[in-house]
């Protein structure tokens, strides 16, 4: 097994079929004590995901804090390629009935709002908690979507393609060359584009700019920025965080009006959104270990703030097992509604 491989291992026809057939909680165990020993083949990736979690909260934990996030946060990504593998593979009602029992949804107000002026909306997430909920959530609430997206493997791809198309939903492949025209078109069209603002191999950075993030200097996309000038959309930021028990909350926030009248700079909230959702769930975000390439050589005098004079809560680092329901309760359907702000 090649370094850099565990995607498309978790990912194979082995994996995928053990989730459709599978109990959950076999299915999970298995999925995260193949993370593990994988961790503990390569050492190199597991010594940087350490290091880059260490450069962020040694500075305001000790040594035994800063060990259980790490710990945490490896748990954290067997818990996303089981999300992951859940959305494309389950049953067609399976997913369906899951999202609309386990996940309450904050923020439609703000989206609604927007939408009702007949534009599109860019919603900025992150690789954070069950993301891969975010894009089918939105489909059973009534919303159209698409989804800017990238994929390891062509069958995964096909598969959520098929998924997506059944919904009412459309994918655009990040790594395709027209991607960015397909996603201004769908926004003419009035839709939700679901973008995601850690995906480092796809940023647009600007060299003369570099803004203080997680206590040290970071780079800044443009690419936000780029498409609400172009399309002239609003901008939100939403995320789906795991609250335990096999419970979600969808959570939406506001960032730029159509007018893009953001003083402090779209990519600059949208990553400060993603650094106050790391610091209090640093379990939850799991791409630790691209985190020194989001960094740059500081620019001028750029102000480093310093953590070591803060107190941030951090939630315990233990990330709950998905567990969905096994019969459809008398809440089937009321769950969103009774929720939903």
């Amino acid at each position: 097994m090649k370094q850099g491989n565990l995607s498309r291992l978790l990912q194979s026809r082995l994996f995928t079929a053990m989730v459709r057939i599978s109990p959950w909680r076999v299915a999970f165990v298995s999925l995260w004590l193949v993370t593990l020993l994988y961790f503990l083949a390569h050492r190199e990736t597991r010594v940087t995901i350490r290091r880059n979690i260490q450069d962020v909260f040694s500075r305001i934990h000790d040594k035994g804090a800063v060990n259980a996030i790490f710990r945490s946060a490896l748990k954290g990504i067997s818990h996303h390629y089981m999300e992951k593998l859940y959305m494309a593979y389950s049953g067609e009602q399976e997913w369906k009935d899951y999202c609309l029992e386990r996940v309450r949804v904050t923020g439609r107000r703000t989206v609604d709002r927007y939408l009702l002026k007949n534009r599109g909306v860019i919603l900025v997430t992150a690789h954070f908690g069950a993301v891969e909920f975010l894009p089918g959530l939105l489909t059973l609430l009534g919303y159209r979507v698409t989804i800017i997206a990238r994929f390891k493997t062509p069958r995964l791809k096909s598969r959520c393609e098929k998924r997506a198309e059944s919904v009412g939903a459309a994918i655009i492949d990040a790594n395709e060359p027209s991607s960015f025209f397909l996603a201004l078109s769908a926004l003419r069209q009035g839709r939700i584009l679901i973008t995601e603002c850690d995906e480092v191999e796809c940023w647009r950075t600007d060299p003369k700019r570099a803004i203080s993030v997680f206590g040290t200097s970071f780079q800044c996309d443009r690419t936000p920025s780029i498409l609400q000038r172009r399309s002239k959309c609003p901008v939100v930021f939403g995320y789906v965080k795991r609250e335990g028990k096999g419970y979600y909350a969808a959570e939406i926030e506001d960032v730029c009006g159509p007018d893009g009248d953001h003083q402090a700079g779209i990519g600059v909230t949208i990553l400060k959104k993603l650094e106050k959702l790391v610091y209090t769930h640093p379990d939850q975000w799991y791409i630790w270990k691209n985190f020194q390439r989001m960094k740059t050589t500081p620019v001028g005098d750029i102000a480093v703030e310093d953590r070591k004079r803060h107190h941030i809560p951090v939630t315990p680092p233990t990330v709950p097992t998905l567990q969905p329901p096994r019969i459809v309760t008398e809440l089937h359907g009321q769950y969103y509604p009774q929720a939903s702000v």
